[in-house]
């Protein structure tokens, strides 16, 4: 007797999910680690990275400068601002949707711990790169601002950052 199940759809029945190895969740991947925006040789310890594809006018662009102009001021480093379209080699602020998978870590994590409204953001830090991402353009310019308000500075961010705006 043939398979009545569709070919197309994969499926397990409900007594095998046991089997199913659970993937890790969001939260999984935030990192506890420190935050300091200058090394120990007096340079910019992060540089910002905005998606290849962003030019100046857009919330990226402009918020990746802001974002510069702010470690510049305040901690007297000048950081590289580059796109994404450069090699992922040092610590990174990671600004909008870039291609690196923390980007999307980030978002996932926002989704996980909010509704997914349009006015939601989020700063985290996952492994090295602070993740700063947002469900739209007016939330990811209120999360540049409240970065370079809240976070950037002199001393050091002990345990890391987890920060989700919500509604």
């Amino acid at each position: 007797m043939p398979d009545p199940r569709p070919s197309s759809i994969w499926w397990i029945p409900y007594w095998d999910l046991k089997e199913i190895p659970q993937a890790d969740t969001a939260s999984s991947v935030l990192s506890a680690a420190d935050v300091t925006f200058i090394d120990s040789d007096g340079e910019s310890f992060y540089r910002v990275v905005r998606p290849e594809s962003t030019k100046s006018g857009d919330v990226e662009f402009d918020g990746a400068a802001d974002i510069f102009k702010a470690i510049k001021s305040t901690c007297g480093v000048n950081p590289k601002n580059i796109s994404d379209d450069q090699k992922a080699d040092c610590p990174e602020i990671l600004v909008g949707n870039t291609n690196r998978p923390e980007s999307a870590k980030g978002l996932e994590l926002l989704l996980e711990q909010t509704h997914g409204y349009y006015t939601e953001y989020i700063i985290c830090t996952i492994g090295d790169d602070i993740v700063i991402n947002a469900f739209s353009d007016e939330a990811l310019k209120e999360a540049v601002k409240y970065f370079v308000d809240n976070y950037i500075s002199t001393e050091t961010i002990t345990g890391g950052i987890n920060y989700c705006f919500s509604d």
